[in-house]
């Protein structure tokens, strides 16, 4: 998934608050990556800047500051940070002078822990005791407010900078990563303070302006029904963005775009078998409205063929779909607006799955479907182990 860096932060009306760093998708809006000079020096390309009323506090303004485009999460070893040799800034000019009233710098610092070895962590990072743990590149950042006069005042040093959301094995828990660089500001700020709750709010913006909030969704707990040998790698969401990027790998774009933006909400978990590496993965979606859960549920069970090349026993209903593989068993069911998917777990807990979201019974193999299919497309769904499993 590319994603380019940003800026994140709440200005008060009275004395500015700030903003910190967050990974985030770009949205569709300019671009300015072709720029001949800037694009030789990326790491200080700021492709977009956006300010608009925050949502649910209007007596403040949101702006958002993007840099370094085009880079992909995953893409290491040398994986994307913040510049220390680049001052990045934000310029507010709100009054009727000819100067800019307010001015946000940012300066970054990078500490290696171990200069060894190239690594950009040394094993699964975490926090613990008020830093992250197996960073091998840890950054921290000051805020400093400059106003017309040229007087400048810092905000706040040592700000936590989230590492990059590499994937399960390097970042699990991101979520829990990047609530650890919320920091505090004078005046009632926070840097990374009310980010988009959601890719859906970054991709639509009218979303984010009327403060619309994608549904929760829980997953049951299956760790005991597993056993010992399975562990959890991740538990997260995707996203409308994550969907978009599995689609566009099986369905292409034109197909991806209207089935991503039905998402409402989504929930996965990824497990390891210790002792096969065999994984495997859980995932529970809400969607828009039933037709679209319908469309989904077609598309999706096209995707699943086209990822698992090695198929027996399929079985098609119109709202489940199964099939084994020599990795375990993969299973789609969706009813009303949500769907479920289990990739490499066998029939028994898939039923077990269904019993406690309440989706409904589900069709026995021998039984024949009583009802004609209806609202089913054709689509692929099967790049998410894939994609969440880097």
């Amino acid at each position: 998934m590319k994603r380019p860096l940003a800026l994140v932060g709440t200005l008060a009306v009275t004395v500015g608050v700030l903003a910190g760093t967050m990974i985030a998708p770009a949205v569709g809006a300019s671009s300015h990556r072709e720029a001949p000079s800037i694009s030789k020096d990326p790491s200080a390309d700021n492709t977009d800047v956006y300010a608009f009323v925050t949502p649910g506090k209007t007596d403040t303004v949101t702006m958002v500051a993007n840099y370094i485009p085009d880079e992909e999460p995953s893409g290491g070893p040398n994986f994307y940070e913040w510049d220390p040799s680049v001052l990045y800034e934000i310029h507010i000019h709100n009054g009727n002078g000819t100067n800019d009233e307010i001015t946000y710098q940012f300066r970054f610092k990078t500490k290696v822990v171990n200069p060894d070895t190239f690594l950009y962590n040394t094993g699964p990072i975490s926090f613990q005791n008020g830093a992250y743990a197996n960073w091998n590149r840890p950054q921290t950042y000051t805020v400093t407010r400059v106003d017309e006069d040229g007087d400048a005042q810092v905000l706040q040093s040592n700000a936590l900078v989230p590492p990059v959301n590499i994937g399960p094995r390097s970042t699990p828990f991101y979520d829990d990563l990047a609530k650890a660089a919320i920091t505090n500001l004078p005046n009632g700020g926070k840097v990374f303070a009310n980010p988009p709750a959601s890719t859906q709010q970054i991709m639509h913006p009218a979303l984010y302006k009327s403060s619309h909030l994608p549904g929760k969704v829980e997953l049951p707990s299956i760790e005991t029904k597993l056993g010992k040998q399975w562990k959890k790698l991740d538990d997260n969401l995707m996203g409308e963005f994550g969907w978009l990027e599995v689609f566009k790998q099986f369905l292409g774009e034109e197909r991806a775009k209207p089935l991503a933006a039905a998402w409402e909400g989504d929930r996965y978990q990824l497990f390891e078998n210790q002792q096969s590496k065999r994984l495997l993965l859980i995932c529970r979606l809400h969607l828009a409205d039933e037709e679209q859960a319908a469309r989904f549920f077609g598309q999706y069970s096209e995707l699943l063929e086209k990822k698992h090349g090695t198929r027996l026993n399929l079985f098609r209903r119109p709202n489940f779909f199964s099939f084994d593989t020599p990795d375990g068993g993969v299973f789609l069911r969706c009813s009303g607006t949500e769907c479920l998917v289990l990739e490499g777990g066998d029939r028994a807990l898939f039923v077990d799955l269904n019993k406690q979201i309440g989706l409904g019974v589900l069709p026995e193999p021998d039984q024949k479907s009583s009802a004609a299919p209806t609202k089913t497309v054709k689509n692929s769904t099967d790049a998410l182990a894939t994609a969440v499993a880097h």
